[in-house]
Formats: structure tokens, C-alpha cells, sequence
């Protein structure tokens, strides 16, 4: 054993050919034919060595050298295992990345599987074109082209084509296919409905329709019906079996169920409709109210607001037919036309503020800026502003024999117009429209009022009609205490052709009579001068 050793002060050498030790060697050992033993024991006795920094033993019981940090055993694995190690995806992360070829993966068409407590969580699929991310998503899987993402999202798909993303998406879907859902819950009910997108918190949640479109939380939330399309929160929340509804904005056409071919944009446009179908409604809150009304079209905020079921009207213009209700086939054109109609049906305004004086007047026009029409079947031109109704020809009015009947002569002609007093006058407008919803300047009013009028008083011509029996045309009665007399002036032309004729009978007798009277005058002179002839020849022969 001793000559083995070659010793030094510094350094010891182990060897068998009497060489010297290298000089930067503690230890050198030197052998062409044995190794270095190092201590063997097994894993029992190695824990009960006490912690040794660079401390080596050969483990027996894992079969691999181990050595010590002074705090904890470290394996040292051997060449295999170290490449499978330095080509591992740790948990604490890798560095080894760093080229092109590294991958997590197959290496053949196998899919990838991802398991949380051995529940499915995920799966890449080549050959079905599926893929599903998220615990439970894609569960119940068993056909193709298939991606979900979210918690139970897909869990119980059956079908084709469909993309889910958010917590249980499409979650009960079975043989639905190409959908697509976006957000928690949505489509979460969807169990065969196809060619459905939902995009949103709970969007289409309890849907189970076909080829809808819907956009915002909860839109189109129960909806069972096919072709609708929905953008808003709240937007179709109701809808059940109204099929080719339209909703955009916040809350529009929520309470929707079985109405359908409806339009509606803005939000709250439409939002108390339940059954009303084919309407159009484009504004802030327009056919707000309506539930059951069909067939109305509605342009402009808050337009139609409290239509409930009113039906076939059209309305354009801010706060347009506003109040009505129940009322039908009526035109506001114009913010604020028609504002206080509410029963009322056949109306027509159109102009800023046009509108009736009442609320169930029917078949009145109001045509221009604040016309205001106080009676049913009555039209009104202008506001009290006007000062001229232009146009190249008179107005007309039908006149063909072949569709009058009850003909009389019974017209009242100078017992009629002896009676009335033709007045120059001037018209209070700013009294006569107190109390109505106009707007009109002060500088048009004193224009107005300043007109120095011709014509009639309406209850003088009412008087001189009934003195002589005469039911006169002309007069436009009231028919409230809210209203006013009118007078139709043309009417007038009827009585004074009367009186003229009355006149020119009584002109015609009296040229008789002057006639009558001209001839024995002039016979009365002939026989006065035959007298004064036979006079003067009577006095002669006496003489």
C-alpha cells in the first residue's frame, strides 16, 4: 500500500508506476485498470448522515450518486435521464427554449388531452378539427369542426361547426351546428338551434332559435324563434316566437314575445311590445309603450311614446303623435305633429308643431308650422301668422250634376243679403290662439293683427240666415265652446247671383209696367190731338 503512495507536502498521489502527483491536485489517483469506489449505502443511512456540504455517496437504493448541499440531498442523474430532463416542459418554467424546433406536442395525429383532477379540460384534436380549452368544455363531444373555450363550455355537444367561448357557453348544445357563442352563458340553453351567433354576458342564454344575431348582455336572452337579430343590452330579452325581429340599442324590444317582423333602433325604441307586429320604430324611446299596435312606422325620439296599440300610423319627428294610444291611420310630420292626439283616427299634420285641438277629432288635416285644426273632418292652413294663401289657380270644389241630387231652389237672395253689414276690421291672432301650444314671434303677430280686414261677422251672418229661413253654407259653426265661427266667403257668390236675379226680375217688371204705362200715354196724346184738331175745324166752319 505504501508503495503505492507518493507523498508530498502538499499533495497526495495514488498510483502504481511511482509518478509524482499533478501539483494542482489535492488527490491524484492514477490507474489503467481500476476505478475510484465511492461509499455505497442505501437511502436509509444516507438521511442519517448530518447534512455535509460536497459530501458524495453512491445510493444503493435509487442507484444513482447523490451529493449534499449542506441543507438537502441532490441526485445526480445519469446521461439518459439528463437529456430527457434538459428537453422537459417544467412546471417552473423552462430555458432551453430557444430555436424553432422546440414544441409541446405530438409528434403523431394523436390529439392532446388536458385533465384536472382526471376531468377533462381540454383537448386538440387533428383529424375532428376540434379543440376545447377549459374544465368540463367539450365533455360530451362526439362529432367535429367543434372549438370551445370556458368552463363546461360545449360540455354536452353533439354537433358540427360550432365555436364556444366563456363560461358554460352552449353548455347544453347537442345537435346544433355552426353557432357561435362568445361570452358567459351564452347560448347556454341552445340545443339544436344552428347558424345562431351570440355575442355577450348570458346573450341568447335561453335561446333555442335559428340564424339569430345577437350582441350585448342578455340580448335576445329567451328567444325560440329564427331570423332575428338583436344589438343592445336587454335587445330582445323577451323574445320567444316573434320571427325577423330587428333590435339595436339599450333595451330595445325587450318585452317582445311573440311579435314579429318588427324594426327598432335606439335604445328603449320599442321596449313595452309584446305581440305588435310589422312596425318600424328609429329614435330614443319611439314606440316606447306600444304593445299590440301593427303597421306603424315611427322616425325620431320619443316618437309615438305612449302607443299601445294604435295601428297604422306613421310619425316623423320629435315627440311625433306622442300621445297616442289606440288611435289609427294617422300622419305627424314634423317634432311635436299630432303631440295631443290620442284616440283619434284618419288625422294628418304636418309642420313643426302641427297638431289637433283635441284628442279624438278625426279626419283633420293641419298643414304648416303650429296649425292647429279644432274640428273633425276640417282643414287648417297655417298658423294665425298667415297673412296670405297663395296658388296660381282658385281652389275648386266638385260640382258635376250626375252626383247631386235633392236639388231645391230654395236659395235666399236679397231677404238675405239686405241684412248683412259688410265691416272693415282688424283680427286679435294673439287672443285667438291663448291657451294653444304655438309658437309664433311677437314681430309676426303685430304683422297680423295690424291687416285692416274686409268681410262679416260670423254671428251677424248666423242671424240675418235665420231671420230668413235661409240654412246657410257659409257658416262654420263651433261645435265646443273651445271653437270658433268660420266663414266660407265663396258660399256668398250662391245668395248674391239670388239676389241679383231677384233684382233684375223686379228690374224686368218694372220696364214692363213703364212699357204699358209708355203706350196708353202715348194713345192718350193721339186722341187729345184728334180732339184739338176737331176742335179747331169745328171753329171754323162757324165762322
Amino acid at each position: 500500500m505504501l508503495s503505492m503512495l507518493s507523498l508530498s507536502a502538499q499533495n497526495v498521489g495514488i498510483n502504481n508506476d511511482g509518478s509524482k502527483p499533478d501539483p494542482h491536485a489535492m488527490l491524484d489517483i492514477k490507474s489503467a485498470d481500476k476505478g475510484l469506489l465511492i461509499p455505497r449505502m442505501t437511502s436509509e443511512e444516507r438521511f442519517r448522515i448530518v447534512n455535509t456540504k460536497g459530501l458524495i455517496v453512491y445510493d444503493i437504493t435509487t442507484d444513482h450518486f447523490w451529493y449534499n448541499t449542506g441543507r438537502e440531498w441532490k441526485c445526480i442523474p445519469n446521461i439518459g435521464e439528463k437529456e430527457k430532463q434538459d428537453s422537459a416542459w417544467l412546471i417552473g418554467g423552462n430555458s432551453n427554449i430557444n430555436d424553432s424546433t422546440s414544441f409541446l406536442g405530438t409528434t403523431n395525429l394523436e390529439p392532446i388531452n388536458f385533465r384536472i383532477n382526471n376531468i377533462t379540460a381540454g383537448r386538440i384534436e387533428y383529424g375532428s378539427a376540434c379543440t376545447f380549452l377549459g374544465y368540463q368544455a367539450g365533455a360530451g363531444n362526439i362529432h367535429f369542426g367543434i372549438t370551445g373555450f370556458g368552463y363546461q363550455s360545449l360540455a354536452a355537444n353533439a354537433g358540427y361547426g360550432n365555436v364556444a367561448m366563456g363560461y358554460q357557453s352552449m353548455q347544453l348544445n347537442t345537435t346544433g351546428f355552426y353557432n357561435s357563442a362568445f361570452g358567459y352563458q351564452a347560448l347556454g340553453n341552445n340545443t339544436d338551434g344552428y347558424f345562431n351567433t351570440a355575442v355577450g354576458y348570458q346573450c341568447m342564454a335561453q335561446a333555442n332559435g335559428q340564424v339569430n344575431t345577437a350582441v350585448g348582455y342578455q340580448a335576445l336572452f329567451n328567444n325560440q324563434s329564427s331570423e332575428c337579430v338583436a344589438v343592445g343590452n336587454g335587445a330582445l330579452y323577451g323574445n320567444t316566437g316573434g320571427p325577423s325581429n330587428t333590435a339595436l340599442g339599450f333595451g330595445t324590444m325587450a318585452s317582445n314575445t311573440t311579435g314579429g317582423f318588427n324594426t327598432a333602433t335606439g335604445n328603449g325604441a320599442m321596449s313595452g311590445n309584446t305581440n305588435g307586429s310589422y312596425n318600424t320604430a328609429a329614435g330614443f324611446y319611439a314606440l316606447n309603450a306600444n304593445s299590440t299596435g301593427v303597421n306603424n312606422s315611427v322616425f325620431g325620439n320619443q316618437a309615438m311614446q305612449f302607443n299601445s296599440s294604435g295601428s297604422s300610423n306613421a310619425a316623423e319627428g320629435y315627440y311625433a303623435l306622442y300621445n297616442n294610444s289606440i288611435g289609427n291611420f294617422n300622419v305627424g310630420e314634423g317634432a311635436w305633429a299630432l303631440f295631443h292626439n290620442t284616440t283619434g283616427g284618419n288625422n294628418s299634420a304636418l309642420g313643426w308643431g302641427a297638431d289637433v285641438s283635441s284628442g279624438d277629432l278625426s279626419n283633420a288635416t293641419a298643414i304648416g308650422a303650429s296649425a292647429i285644426v279644432d274640428a273633425s273632418n276640417k282643414v287648417r292652413i297655417g298658423n294665425s301668422a298667415v297673412t296670405v294663401i297663395e296658388g296660381q289657380v282658385p281652389f275648386t270644389t266638385p260640382s258635376d250634376g250626375r252626383y247631386k241630387y235633392n236639388v231645391q231652389e230654395d236659395v235666399k237672395g236679397l231677404d238675405f243679403i239686405l241684412q248683412l253689414r259688410p265691416i272693415t276690421y282688424q283680427f286679435d291672432v294673439r287672443r285667438f290662439d291663448q291657451g294653444r301650444q304655438v309658437t309664433i314671434s311677437a314681430a309676426a303677430y303685430d304683422e297680423a293683427s295690424s291687416i285692416r280686414r274686409t268681410g262679416f261677422i260670423a254671428q251677424e251672418v248666423e242671424r240675418a240666415a235665420i231671420a230668413c229661413g235661409y240654412n246657410f253654407s257659409g257658416i262654420i259653426k263651433p261645435k265646443t265652446d273651445a271653437a270658433h265661427y268660420s266663414l266660407s266667403y265663396d258660399a256668398f257668390v250662391v245668395p248674391l247671383v239670388k239676389a241679383v236675379q231677384e233684382q233684375q226680375a223686379l228690374i224686368r217688371k218694372q220696364a214692363q209696367q213703364l212699357e204699358s204705362q209708355d203706350a196708353r200715354l202715348a194713345r192718350l196724346e193721339q186722341e187729345l190731338e184728334e180732339l184739338k184738331k176737331h176742335d179747331r175745324e169745328s171753329s171754323s166752319l162757324q165762322k
